[in-house]
């Protein structure tokens, strides 16, 4: 089921950069990677497409489910959480709840029945009355991984959820995310930096450089070849070929 349609979108900026055209087409269920150098558009690409920054020029429209509220979840890097405030793991991962909740109200035991067995499918329920900052930081990042799935969205960001993770943690995560996407039918899209986790989880990715206005989209072997540097993506190479749309790849 498709959830994601982009119809010769630009995303950007106006009267600062803009990147296009767009075509893409993203379903249920499928995993998405989207790699290039740092302010290559990026982050700026995923708030388009979800609505959140309007599109310069094109057409983008999200369906099955992904249009209803709570349909969309946010995984953030955890370097941007304040860990200070003093929430547990199921305060969390109860965060989630919150496009359910009507006006004024606060959260019942349905929600908190919801929460843990998000929590469950992360397996963190055993660590559900720990404090979020006393987790290590794979289990903070399973943790953030329940609050976005709590609400049954149809789509999933996720932004560098394996920074600063070893190899053995990684892993986990990537594995468990994959799991979820095809267990329960979320379109997962992850930027990230590590082209190996990109290698090994991804069905498609979407390559973008709004400094050689660049986009490209394909499976990762035709995406990201051995010539594709891993820390800057810039090779003359890989990028200076033809823009690919998601019809044409």
């Amino acid at each position: 089921m498709l959830v994601i349609r982009m119809e010769r979108a630009t995303v950007g900026h106006p009267g600062s950069w803009q990147l296009g055209p767009i075509d893409l087409q993203v379903e249920r269920g499928s995993f998405w990677g989207v790699v290039g150098p740092n302010g290559a558009g990026k982050t700026t690409m995923l708030r388009s497409l979800v609505g959140l920054l309007p599109l310069i020029s094109g057409k983008c429209h999200l369906s099955g489910g992904a249009e209803k509220r709570g349909g969309v979840s946010y995984v953030p890097q955890r370097d941007s959480l304040d860990t200070v405030f003093p929430v547990t793991a199921l305060n969390v991962a109860m965060m989630g709840l919150v496009p359910h909740l009507g006006f004024g109200r606060p959260f019942g035991w349905r929600h908190r029945r919801l929460a843990l067995e998000a929590l469950d499918r992360t397996g963190m329920r055993k660590l559900a009355s720990k404090p979020f900052r006393q987790l290590s930081g794979g289990e903070q990042q399973r943790v953030l991984i329940a609050r976005a799935t709590a609400s049954d969205p149809a789509v999933m960001l996720l932004d560098e959820p394996t920074a600063a993770m070893d190899v053995d943690a990684e892993r986990e995560v990537l594995d468990l995310i994959d799991a979820l996407a095809k267990e329960h039918h979320i379109a997962v899209l992850m930027v990230s930096h590590s082209l190996h986790a990109v290698r090994q989880h991804a069905e498609r990715v979407i390559l973008l450089n709004r400094e050689r206005q660049r986009i490209r989209i394909g499976t990762p072997a035709e995406i990201i070849g051995s010539d594709v540097d891993e820390q800057t993506f810039r090779t003359e190479s890989s990028l200076a070929q033809p823009t690919v749309s998601e019809e044409d790849a």
